[in-house]
């Protein structure tokens, strides 16, 4: 991977990528480096340093003292961003199946419930609009019986 295409998914500029890289040169590759190439190359191992570099310095604020002496600890995160366009694994796809049906699901079982609360409503209102006109009706007459005496 170019450092263009890592720095994307990580959030920063390529100039960061490129710095960070030389700026702790002794966790990167050759490729990385640029060593004997014309373009550098970002393998596995170095994606990893960078999104750890990226954590350190992004979300938990450390500084580049902080963050040389946790990668000489071993400290890594293999956690990368995922890019939009990279295809999902087996079992995360199964997983966001799983998930999509059980929305489709409960969206049909709320759009039922839905319409028969709406039914239920509407013949409400037919009740109490025949119940008004009812009302209406009879209290027409006791007026009508009140003015005749």
């Amino acid at each position: 991977m170019q450092a263009g295409k890592l720095a994307a998914m990580l959030g920063v500029h390529s100039d960061t990528i490129r710095t960070w890289t030389d700026m702790f040169s002794d966790f990167f590759s050759t490729d990385a480096r640029g060593e004997n190439r014309a373009r550098r190359e970002y393998g596995w191992d170095d994606q990893v340093i960078a999104n750890t570099i990226a954590g350190f310095r992004n979300r938990d604020k450390f500084t580049f003292e902080e963050i040389r002496a946790r990668l000489a600890g071993g400290e890594r995160d293999e956690n990368l961003p995922r890019m939009g366009n990279e295809p999902l694994e087996g079992e995360t796809a199964l997983a966001i199946y799983a998930k999509v049906k059980s929305l489709e699901d409960t969206v049909e079982l709320l759009r039922t419930t839905n319409q028969e609360q709406q039914s239920r409503y509407e013949k409400r209102i037919d009740e109490l609009t025949r119940e008004a006109s009812e009302w209406k009706t009879r209290y027409q007459i006791l007026k009508e019986q009140k003015d005749e005496k």
